[in-house]
């Protein structure tokens, strides 16, 4: 064989292993780029997936975008107003009230519930990352909704019949966007509790992944349009919690320059 055979059968096998060696850079490359984009909800386990879910609740009644970091103080009180009432918060283990306290009535009509001020903003510190001030909370046109008084925040009770249905967010996307928060995507889907007392069902299914409903559980369930969040995963041992930063329950989602822009905060 001769001297130029030789050489080039060398620079074949060297073209050979140097693109075989880009080939792989570019895949490993490709893969990091992709696990930045990774929908970690589906590797999820139940149990964590079911945590979301119900961290979620927790803001299906609003629909209008309710930002914690800038909204002023009459948004939390009056989220925290509808979510007692309307039973969104029916899974806040603070949220007790105080049975040894009578309620405080106003001009005979209106009646407010005594909660430990204590339990309140432990509730609030752990949900939004915010907590009330010792004082009274009115609503834009003066009207009185939280009174705080020996400790205990006493809050309206509204003057309608409770909620017949009740709205599960179900998440379809769960995305770091860094430093411990998530964008979260989803779809919303309402119940009525009489369906599940005639079936013999407990509600309480319909906040298990979506995954995992029956088909009689998925029969109940009415789709509406879904929404978005930003939350922060805030851990504790080995243990963690969700702390809300945004919530639309009426949108299509940010786009991807919109969640670009989070990733730069």
């Amino acid at each position: 064989m001769s001297r130029f055979q030789n050489s080039f059968k060398m620079f074949a096998v060297l073209t050979l292993i140097l693109s075989a060696s880009l080939q792989f850079s570019g895949a490993a490359i490709a893969t990091e780029k992709k696990s930045q984009n990774t929908n970690v909800y589906h590797s999820m386990g139940k149990n964590d997936q079911t945590k979301l879910i119900q961290f979620l609740y927790q803001f299906t009644n609003i629909y209008e975008e309710l930002k914690i970091e800038k909204d002023n103080d009459e948004d939390i009180v009056r989220w925290l107003y509808d979510g007692i009432h309307s039973s969104n918060l029916k899974f806040a283990p603070e949220l007790v009230k105080e049975k040894n306290k009578k309620l405080f009535t106003k001009d005979g009509d209106f009646y407010y519930t005594p909660y430990p001020a204590s339990k309140v903003n432990a509730f609030l510190k752990r949900t939004l990352g915010f907590q009330l001030e010792k004082r009274n909370y009115y609503s834009s046109d003066k009207f009185l909704l939280i009174l705080y008084k020996n400790n205990s925040y006493y809050i309206l009770e509204p003057n309608y019949g409770g909620g017949e249905e009740f709205t599960v967010a179900q998440p379809d996307y769960l995305y770091s966007i860094g430093n411990n928060r998530f964008y979260v995507k989803f779809k919303k889907y309402s119940f009525a509790y009489d369906t599940f007392e005639e079936s013999g069902l407990s509600y309480k299914l319909a906040f298990n992944p979506k995954h995992t409903w029956s088909s009689k559980v998925k029969a109940m369930s009415y789709e509406e349009k879904g929404g978005f969040a930003v939350v922060e995963k805030v851990v504790s041992g080995k243990t963690f919690s969700w702390r809300l930063v945004r919530f639309n329950g009426d949108s299509n989602g940010l786009t991807d320059q919109q969640i670009k822009e989070l990733q730069k905060k």
